[in-house]
């Protein structure tokens, strides 16, 4: 192999590398956002379940109270927790992989 050609190897890894890294922390970033945004809907939940409200739904004033949070229903999907939680341990598989491409390289 020439120096040029692992020269080319070497930045792309150390490319690839950077963007999984940038990639991982935006989706944690993102789980972040969905615990702060699942805790007080549990705690909601638990405590007083009638007075839960997603996004305009109007539930009544006697459940409603003026200072209460809405909540998503976009937030609440199964389907995105799942693909979300998904992506990350992909992104977390690709980046050992790269790491341990770089470490044969010696980086």
């Amino acid at each position: 192999m020439t120096e040029e050609s692992k020269d080319a190897i070497v930045g792309r890894v150390f490319r690839e590398k950077q963007e999984l890294e940038l990639a991982l922390a935006r989706l944690r970033i993102e789980a972040r956002r969905l615990a702060d945004t699942f805790s007080p809907l549990s705690q909601k939940l638990r405590d007083n379940p009638e007075s839960v409200a997603f996004d305009q739904q109007p539930i009544g004033l006697s459940y409603s109270n003026p200072t209460d949070n809405r909540f998503k229903v976009a937030d609440i999907d199964g389907n995105k927790l799942l693909a979300l939680t998904n992506e990350i341990r992909e992104t977390l598989n690709r980046l050992k992989r790269i790491n341990h491409e770089a470490s044969t390289l010696g980086m």
